[in-house]
């Protein structure tokens, strides 16, 4: 999966559980800035791609479409 469409899914996983970008920033130790990065598929959140999985319900296996 491409950036971009990595940080759509971000953005709707978080939107869905009603999470602002500083309320998931802080589950996973991070600043809202990075999540942004995220979402805008600016960067990649290989580092804490698991968490991140876990904290917003998303199945590698989505990701792998």
């Amino acid at each position: 999966m491409n950036p971009s469409t990595l940080g759509h899914l971000i953005s709707a996983r978080r939107i869905e559980r009603n999470l602002t970008q500083a309320q998931l920033g802080r589950r996973l130790g991070l600043d809202q800035s990075r999540v942004s990065q995220y979402e805008r598929g600016e960067k990649i959140p290989s580092k804490h791609l698991k968490q991140l999985y876990d904290v917003l319900g998303i199945n590698p296996a989505e990701v792998e479409q």
